[in-house]
């Protein structure tokens, strides 16, 4: 063989082997990647998972604030977590932040094909008076999903928010249609019907609320629905048996005994003292069934019993928020402004900023302040501004203090924003019309034409 074709076939050997090693560097270096990539993806599921799992347990302990640290590091982590998601809206909707709604929104954007996001987010929207983002959520469900007994329950939610009965009683009609078995969706028809202005659709609802407290699941709330039918129709006998009824049931709540109470006020009936006794007893170790407690004396007209009462419970209870709303309102309504100044500068009021100035304006103007009732008011405005529940509780003790011009222009504002225009120019009406405002309060200036206004305003929209 000549020397020349030696020294080629050596070359070539040479660069075959170059090319295989070259070939194995460069499958080496890319299974080293994909392990690198492959174990930070399962470094990262794993964290995620861990985070999580933190945040469930913080969650099921009531550690708000721990849950929302973990979930939102899972997040950050894998933004793409459902779990992290669905958390973190659940967490918002127990501090009351409207935040839930943009995590709600995320989910749908990760999984935008599930009818059970879909849904959540309505239900949330709804939970903080956005009607227009629930229907929008709604609307995106495809129309072979929508022949579904939980798509229909929340659209018929949604109608009722935006105040179309017809188009609401049809959904409850065809989630008790798609799922005869739900007693929960015959509950809630029955509840509608019960409450229509038409005898034969309330006789409708209260043969079905006859055989649903036949039902053990939704007993309690099937009598609950009679009674108030009965005392509308001032059947007082028969209101009678049903609350017997209803208390004679095992595992009876606190709350099942308010209504029994409520009733034996109702008819002045001489075991009532008996029955709020058992009532105070119950709820003076329970911040969450004192605040129920004192909301229901409130509402019964009860508010100095609520205050007497009060004077005996520990001073770590009335530490409780919701107890010294409850408490605050009770001075409000018996007119004692000292007690309630007390009230208002103890403790903290986180969440409830704008009833407390609203609060402070009141007593300011009982104490011929008038510098410091516009000014606390200025500042209870600001606090609720955005916020449409807090903007209309406002209005309504505006309306109560026969301040027009100031819940007027509350209205106003929240009518400004077309998702809650309809409730914030309703919220007025009842107290309007009920003259909760006496015309010789308005009549002298703009004010009761700007109610009128708004009555006219809100008519318009719902038709």
């Amino acid at each position: 063989m000549p020397e020349s074709s030696s020294r080629d076939l050596t070359l070539q050997r040479l660069e075959r082997t170059y090319v295989r090693l070259a070939l194995l560097v460069l499958f080496g270096l890319a299974l080293f990647v994909g392990l690198c990539w492959a174990g930070f993806h399962s470094y990262a599921r794993w964290q995620e998972r861990s985070l999580m799992r933190q945040a469930h347990a913080a969650l099921q302990r009531g550690d708000l604030r721990w849950a929302s640290l973990a979930a939102q590091r899972a997040y950050v982590v894998d933004s793409s977590s459902l779990d992290a998601c669905r958390t973190l809206a659940e967490i918002a909707e127990k501090g009351q932040d409207e935040g839930a709604i943009d995590w709600r929104c995320r989910v749908v954007e990760i999984d935008p094909h599930s009818l059970f996001n879909q849904l959540a987010l309505a239900v949330t929207a709804l939970r903080f008076a956005k009607p227009a983002i629930a229907a929008d959520a709604l609307a995106a469900v495809p129309t072979e999903k929508r022949n579904d007994a939980g798509y229909q329950a929340v659209a018929a939610r949604v109608s009722l928010a935006k105040n179309d009965l017809v188009a609401t009683r049809e959904h409850l009609a065809a989630a008790v249609r798609l799922a005869p078995n739900n007693p929960d969706h015959q509950l809630a028809l029955a509840q509608f019907d019960l409450a229509s202005k038409d005898d034969a659709r309330r006789a409708e609802g209260r043969k079905l609320a006859e055989l649903l407290k036949t039902k053990p699941t939704v007993r309690r709330e099937a009598l609950a629905l009679l009674i108030n039918d009965a005392l509308r129709r001032q059947s007082l006998s028969e209101a009678s048996k049903l609350t017997n009824e209803r208390a004679a049931l095992p595992n009876s709540s606190f709350a099942d005994e308010i209504l029994t109470a409520s009733f034996q006020h109702t008819v002045n009936e001489p075991t009532f003292i008996a029955s709020v006794t058992r009532l105070e007893e119950q709820a003076a170790s329970s911040p969450e069934k004192a605040a129920q407690l004192i909301a229901w004396m409130n509402a019964e007209a009860l508010s100095l019993l609520a205050i007497d009462w009060s004077k005996k419970l520990p001073a770590n209870l009335l530490d409780n928020l919701a107890v010294r709303v409850a408490l605050g309102d009770s001075y409000a309504q018996s007119g004692n402004w000292k007690g309630l100044e007390d009230i208002l500068q103890h403790g903290t009021w986180t969440g409830a900023e704008s009833l407390n100035l609203a609060w402070r304006a009141k007593v300011a103007d009982e104490s011929s302040d008038a510098a410091g009732r516009e000014k606390f008011w200025a500042e209870a405005v600001a606090k609720a501004r955005g916020q449409s529940e807090q903007s209309n509780l406002l209005a309504r003790l505006a309306f109560q203090w026969h301040w027009p011009e100031k819940a007027t222009a509350i209205l106003w504002t929240c009518s400004e924003q077309r998702e809650t225009q309809l409730p914030a120019l309703k919220a007025s009406i009842f107290t309007i019309r009920n003259s909760a405002i006496p015309r010789a309060h308005t009549e002298s200036s703009a004010d009761w034409w700007s109610c009128c206004r708004m009555i006219s305003l809100s008519e318009t929209i719902s038709s």
